[in-house]
């Protein structure tokens, strides 16, 4: 039994989570996993410990532990699990890992359901947006990103390698899977990630004589079918040099890429922070499609031909900013443990 525990389900909060986990048991503190989908599939292939049953958890435990949430796509199940705990006088507290669909987490029937102790987001734009649904300003902790602080730490090794390669990347999401159609049989977004890809691609012929010695890389996500991707990509194949990457992490994917593509994917954000060059397209986005993005992606938008033409013309501006604070990990476990004065 551990007095800290981490619930953790998509890619995006085990990629955040991860890092203050191996700092915490660097310094000797114990925290404890519970997983659930992509995130317990991952633990049993590293031969991580993990409980496989929050409900059992939950409803087993005298309120004298913490836990800490992630993120994941399943909001609804995220403000039970959370009023649950809540109920049962667990400590409770919630980690952003990305941009947006700040309310979804919390909203349950007509109000909010949020976490007992503190919600913990990567900056001050987060922080605002978080603060807007009306939590106390001193229960929003800005503590930045633990993710993309620790891509930024681990590229400057790899940087130093000169391995970065002839190398367009594109990253995929599983719109179709998670979001589906509305009832007049459209894309709840405008797009999917068929109709993306299937632009980047065609736009990608048009400018053959530019990519002519690129290799093109898919990366699904893990929810995704490989097999529809693999038949979708099958007439590109004979003009263009493509396949898909599932062998490598999207993380070391990136690092050897001279350009990510993606959607909305906070991988983007990765490829960002360390310089690449990046674009999110989203052509015939609505307006929710609008609200899954976030601000940072803006600057970096497809909606069109042109705009893929520009995203890589050699004029272009790949300098991001961010404004992270440093030290996140450790951020992070000072307010689980109480210690420190900088949150």
């Amino acid at each position: 039994m551990f007095d800290i525990y981490f619930y953790v389900v998509d890619p995006g909060a085990v990629s955040v989570m991860y890092p203050v986990w191996e700092l915490a048991r660097k310094n000797g503190m114990n925290i404890g996993w519970i997983a659930e989908g992509y995130a317990a599939k991952y633990f049993h292939k590293q031969d991580i410990n993990f409980v496989t049953d929050v409900n059992k958890f939950i409803r087993q435990s005298k309120g004298k532990e913490k836990l800490l949430f992630g993120s994941q796509t399943n909001f609804g199940r995220t403000v039970r699990l959370i009023r649950e705990a809540n109920k049962k006088k667990i400590r409770t507290y919630f980690l952003f890992d990305h941009w947006c669909n700040y309310e979804k987490h919390f909203k349950i029937g007509d109000g909010f359901e949020f976490p007992s102790g503190y919600i913990m987001v990567m900056n001050e734009l987060a922080g605002s947006e978080v603060r807007k649904m009306g939590v106390p300003a001193d229960k929003v902790k800005i503590v930045g990103h633990p993710g993309i602080e620790k891509t930024i730490e681990l590229y400057k090794s790899f940087e130093a390698t000169g391995k970065t390669k002839k190398q367009i990347l594109f990253l995929s999401e599983p719109i179709e899977k998670d979001l589906g159609y509305d009832k007049s049989k459209k894309s709840v977004l405008g797009y999917t990630e068929y109709s993306i890809l299937n632009f980047f691609l065609s736009e990608i012929l048009v400018l053959h004589g530019k990519f002519s010695n690129c290799s093109i890389i898919i990366k699904p996500h893990p929810r995704e079918n490989v097999n529809k991707i693999e038949k979708q990509i099958v007439s590109y194949k004979n003009n263009l040099n493509i396949k898909i990457g599932n062998i490598n992490s999207p993380v070391q994917l990136i690092f050897q890429s001279e350009y990510v593509i993606g959607i909305t994917t906070v991988l983007l954000l990765y490829a960002m922070a360390i310089g690449k060059k990046v674009a999110s397209i989203q052509v015939n986005r609505n307006m929710r499609g609008k609200e899954c993005s976030n601000i940072y992606l803006e600057s970096i938008l497809v909606k069109d031909r042109q705009d893929l033409i520009k995203m890589f013309g050699e004029r272009y501006n790949y300098n991001y900013d961010f404004h992270l604070p440093k030290n996140s990990a450790d951020r992070i476990l000072s307010i689980l443990f109480g210690y420190g004065d900088h949150i």
